[in-house]
């Protein structure tokens, strides 16, 4: 992402910048610049902190994550009825397999997959 590099080029309004969001890298090895923030990439506690919600600190690892990185792989495995209560009505929809197959479509669109 070329916004925060390419719109600031001094530490304090890059830090400032809530946009971006944008921090400064002092130990970029090409030169210090302001980059976009990604958690990885930031050593310091404090400015870790100072980017929440975006970021937190991994105190067991030392060093900043983002907040869903945390969580280990998880299988999921849904099981669906298939007698004959799935042809009957369920909620608004007339057919209970459709009903099902909505939650599940909502239930995707929200979750956090890698």
């Amino acid at each position: 992402d070329a916004y925060c590099p390419n719109t600031h080029k001094a530490k304090d309004a890059c830090n400032a910048d809530t946009l971006g969001p944008c921090y400064w890298n002092a130990n970029n090895p090409t030169g210090a610049e302001c980059q976009k923030r990604v958690c990885g990439d930031i050593t310091d506690k404090c400015d870790c902190l100072a980017a929440s919600p975006d970021c937190i600190w991994d105190s067991a690892n030392t060093h900043c994550v983002d907040p869903n990185v945390r969580c280990p792989p998880v299988d999921i495995v849904f099981l669906l009825d298939a007698s004959a209560s799935m042809t009957a009505r369920f909620g608004s929809h007339a057919v209970g397999f459709y009903g099902m197959m909505e939650e599940m479509r909502d239930f995707l669109h929200g979750a956090e997959l890698a």
